[in-house]
């Protein structure tokens, strides 16, 4: 390290030095603090980058001058006391490496990791993470177990192990704490360890076999999970999981059906942001996943799919059932809604191909990527191994940027429009993004409209929410956006569509700024793609690359809207209705960190407002029914050990097709909540039948027939107690309404899967056309 470096590491400690606080040695607190992740980081990566030191050594500086005490009560409080204290971090930072000579690319750098973007992501920003959370469970864990009690030092000790990767897992397994202490993590880990499936150790730790190098190279790629119903076209691969990497890095999950292993991948993915892997058994696997696969396609959700095949070479199938389990071109069935497949006939092609697979699968627009393996590859002794490639040098690469000259048209829009609207579409499960957004809404003073089939992008009590979120948009929807003289479409999914909601068939009355790299995976195939939409600028990128980017680009408005309030959400209804149920779950929740996976297709947005962008993680993309068992499972395992609650409000037509994905979850004590709106019928295509007896002047009265989930009844609250999950209900009063939900809440908290099966009126609020 250079005089520059040298130099910055002392100004911070004498910043460092300045802390009040004495620890009982009389040293500066938050000296010690800054030496200390200095030295876990030498412990972790003896290499790290110059900017990662940097940041490790000024994560917390100044940091007393931020008091927890100034912020309110409560999550919202704590969340923006967190990020004020991180940016408050990140200047004083820039100020002391500016000064020290240090470049404008490198003090941003420094700054990112300080302020931990793309967690889970930037794999510079994870070890931070990591250095932090060891420093705090060596040093400081002890004092704080003094101060709480247990309940309270198992919620944060479940939190903190789930932001840590799994190197960062392992080294704080290898603490030498006070058995009181470490007996307190034990107990925190417990419904992590999945001890019903730790392998019994073998003696043979060679890695000899076509398997074991593919199961080391998953495991360099970081999946934290491989998501499969067992096939014996990838036994080889099943084997090396198990007995050579024991089961960990990634960790198996079985399912009862392979469509509920994607929809678990696709869940996790859209609740962390990142990647894990699922297994399909030969061409029978992949065609049982297609929905699925198709759902995740659409959802724009990052997924590496492992596919297997019977031997390629036919003089070694086994007779019959390896000939069935072998198809000429297996990948055509999903290439059409997959970024990319490969079948390598090589471990070192295997290689090169699990590479790539990730790291398209990662590239925004980002998708599931499908490896097909071959058996004969998989059980094929293979000598010398050759050695696995440096991974971090095949990353996804960065978002990009748009051009100066767009993002100053851009501006200019904004800046001369009088009535701007954004449609803020597809973001990413984080702080930074959201924040984001709101600064920029704020600044231009625009109406910001949002959408049910999309997750949570803007606080939907903000006074600039337009309307309630919607599947479609409502007339008043339509109403206001057709105001509007530019709309900045922020990876809105259907902007023609929404665009002719509001404008018909006359042309579109505002100018239109479009901000999507979704044309990167538009095939002739599927129309997923929607209509195409009228673009004065285009800017083919992230929304978050291009926010911060107009952020800085645009003069603030004089506010305008501050009298624009969305609506509240509804009373209940005297009967069980959706509404009702909606009310009582707004209740039974009142103060918890929720996050919903899955919506049914009757909610109406003012039921309940977002204001976090884990508060709903949108639809299925597909419309793929079936989907919200897996996805709120998968919602569940990416927020295991976290303090926030994972739920899904489910159709019972969406869970009677998904449900034995309950099995999974109880199976891995992942704690989530199933609330039913049983309406027993796939009332949608009711109403479907009701539009054409009323165009065709036949009897409404017979829309029922072949759509009802009656006669018997199904009782799901049962379904779920086969599986070993807690079932309460059938609830068909109102009175009993509330405090369902309440018992089957305080169960999750206590790390239990929960259904609740509410009878609810058939009826819709939310538009659904």
């Amino acid at each position: 390290m250079g005089k520059r470096f040298e130099e910055a590491i002392a100004r911070f400690d004498a910043v460092h030095a300045e802390d009040p606080a004495r620890d009982a040695s009389g040293q500066p607190k938050e000296l010690v603090y800054a030496r200390r992740m200095s030295a876990w980081l030498e412990k972790l990566a003896p290499g790290a980058s110059e900017p990662l030191r940097l940041a490790a050594r000024c994560q917390h500086i100044r940091r007393w001058e931020i008091r927890r005490s100034d912020y309110a009560e409560g999550a919202t409080g704590y969340r923006k006391w967190r990020v004020d204290e991180a940016n408050s971090h990140a200047l004083l930072a820039k100020e002391i490496l500016e000064s020290a000579g240090f470049g404008a690319a490198e003090v941003q750098r420094v700054q990112a990791l300080v302020r931990k973007e793309k967690l889970k992501q930037d794999p510079d920003t994870q070890l931070l993470e990591d250095v932090g959370c060891l420093v705090f469970l060596e040093h400081y864990f002890g004092a704080f177990a003094r101060k709480h009690d247990e309940p309270t030092l198992l919620r944060i000790l479940r939190k903190t192990w789930a932001k840590m990767s799994p190197r960062g897992q392992q080294a704080a397994l290898g603490l030498e704490l006070p058995q009181a202490l470490r007996a307190i993590v034990e107990k925190a880990l417990e419904p992590g360890k999945f001890e019903g499936e730790r392998p019994v150790a073998g003696t043979a730790k060679d890695c000899s076999w076509g398997s074991d190098a593919l199961a080391a190279m998953l495991r360099a790629l970081d999946l934290p999970y491989v998501a499969l119903n067992p096939g014996s076209s990838f036994r080889g691969l099943h084997d090396s999981l198990v007995n050579y990497l024991g089961n960990e890095r990634p960790q198996m999950l079985l399912c009862l059906h392979e469509e509920s292993a994607v929809a678990i991948a696709h869940g996790y993915a859209k609740a962390s942001g990142r990647m894990m892997g699922v297994a399909l058994h030969a061409n029978v696997g992949l065609m049982h996943a297609t929905m699925a696969i198709f759902n995740a396609w659409c959802d724009r959700v990052p997924m590496l799919i492992l596919g297997a095949t019977g031997p390629w070479d036919a003089a070694k199938r086994r007779p019959w059932i390896d000939w069935l389990h072998t198809a000429a071109d297996q990948g055509a069935l999903v290439r059409d809604f997959t970024k990319w497949d490969n079948q390598p006939a090589s471990v070192a092609a295997a290689y090169e191909a699990l590479l790539r697979a990730a790291q398209i699968a990662g590239t925004a627009p980002r998708g599931p990527a499908y490896v097909n393996l071959d058996a004969a590859l998989q059980e094929a002794k293979v000598d010398p191994m050759p050695a696995l490639p440096e991974v971090s040098r095949y990353r996804s690469p960065a978002s990009l940027v748009p051009s100066p000259e767009l993002l100053e048209k851009a501006a200019q829009l904004l800046a001369r429009s009088k009535r701007p609207a954004i449609l803020a579409g597809r973001i990413r499960r984080n702080d930074e993004s959201w924040q984001a957004q709101i600064a920029l809404a704020e600044k231009l003073q625009a109406r910001v409209f949002t959408d049910l089939k999309a997750g949570a992008a803007f606080p939907t009590d903000h006074p600039l929410h337009a309307v309630p979120p919607a599947i479609f948009l409502s007339a008043e929807g339509a109403g206001a956006l057709r105001e509007s003289d530019v709309v900045l479409a922020l990876d809105w999914i259907d902007v023609a569509g929404t665009l002719k909601q509001a404008w018909g068939d006359t042309p579109v009355g505002a100018k239109v700024i479009l901000v999507s790299p979704d044309a990167y995976s538009h095939r002739g195939w599927s129309m997923d793609h929607q209509g195409l939409p009228p673009a004065d600028v285009y800017l083919m990128c992230e929304p978050e690359a291009a926010v911060p980017l107009l952020l800085d680009s645009v003069a603030p408005r004089a506010v305008i809207a501050a009298d624009r309030k969305s609506a509240s959400p509804p009373g209940a209804d005297a009967v069980v209705s959706l509404r009702a149920l909606a009310a009582a779950f707004n209740q039974a929740t009142a103060g918890l960190e929720v996050c919903i996976a899955r919506l049914p297709l009757g909610w109406n947005g003012a039921y309940r407002h977002f204001r976090h962008p884990l508060d709903h993680l949108g639809a299925d993309g597909g419309a793929g029914v079936g989907a919200g068992p897996g996805l709120t499972v998968g919602a569940a395992l990416a927020l295991k050990g976290s303090s926030r609650l994972a739920a899904g409000i489910l159709g019972d037509g969406d869970f009677l097709m998904g449900v034995t994905a309950l099995w999974t979850a109880v199976h891995y004590r992942l704690a989530c909540l199933f609330v039913i709106a049983n309406n027993r019928s796939f009332y949608n295509d009711e109403l479907h039948q009701e539009r054409v007896a009323r165009e065709r002047g036949r009897p409404l009265e017979n829309k029922w027939i072949g759509q009802r989930i009656d006669a018997p009844g199904i009782d799901l609250a049962a379904m779920a107690r086969a599986q070993g999950a807690l079932g309460f209900g059938p609830v068909t009063a109102i009175e009993e309404l509330k405090p369902a939900l309440q018992a089957a809440i305080k169960a999750v908290r206590e790390g239990a899967t929960c259904v609740v099966d509410v009878r609810v009126i058939p009826g819709y609020e939310g538009a659904t056309k």
